[in-house]
């Protein structure tokens, strides 16, 4: 199938097909300035992502002289082109991090997934960032009744001190929450984050970099 595809070429586009995020309009590419590439220095960041860009933020801040390599633009990668979702979720749930790693370190690392949340808080208002921050929630639909009920298992069995404040929304009270009957009811929470990805690329953290030469 993917060799199908890939040999079809353009067909599967239309003739304007544009391969960036439309957010990008809004928030264009920022045209960095050559800078000599120095002889040396403290610290060297591989990727301009937010990773990469934070930590050579702080590092820059405490002093350090930082550069960041990158093979593209700043940003370019996925740290500008996602959908902005801000959420504590880590992808295993508490069940299986315990089965691997023990109670303690399971409950560790769901609890870093909510410190992350509130640095990432912190960090907008902190550096003023203009990216459309807000915590608009989300809701978790469940398509088959199934999937459903072990939302309802994953809401009530919470592991103590991790908890996240969102609620079960029943089939029949699923309309008032998405206006649509279509799946068999869900989860709702107000935790998670949305932003503009690009302007915060683009606003901050690209600021203090400057592009050497190849």
């Amino acid at each position: 199938m993917c060799h199908y595809i890939a040999g079809m070429g353009n067909s599967l586009f239309a003739a304007d097909y544009k391969s960036e995020p439309y957010w990008w309009l809004a928030s264009p590419r920022p045209l960095l300035a050559v800078a000599q590439m120095p002889a040396s220095c403290d610290v060297a960041v591989v990727g301009s992502g937010y990773t990469g860009l934070a930590a050579a933020l702080e590092l820059a801040r405490g002093g350090r002289q930082v550069v960041v390599f990158d093979a593209e633009d700043a940003g370019w990668g996925c740290s500008s082109r996602n959908g902005g979702q801000v959420s504590s979720s880590i992808k295993p749930s508490f069940d299986e991090l315990k089965a691997r790693h023990g109670a303690d370190t399971a409950l560790r690392i769901r609890r870093e997934g909510l410190n992350a949340l509130d640095w990432i808080d912190d960090f907008i208002r902190r550096e003023r960032i203009d990216c459309d921050f807000g915590r608009v929630g989300r809701y978790h639909a469940a398509h088959h009744a199934a999937a459903f009920a072990a939302l309802v298992r994953e809401v009530e069995t919470q592991p103590k001190g991790v908890e996240v404040d969102c609620h079960v929304v029943s089939p029949s009270e699923q309309r008032g929450e998405l206006g649509s009957d279509l799946y068999h009811g869900g989860s709702s929470t107000r935790l998670t984050r949305r932003f503009i990805p690009a302007n915060s690329i683009r606003v901050c953290w690209i600021a203090p970099c400057r592009r050497a030469p190849p």
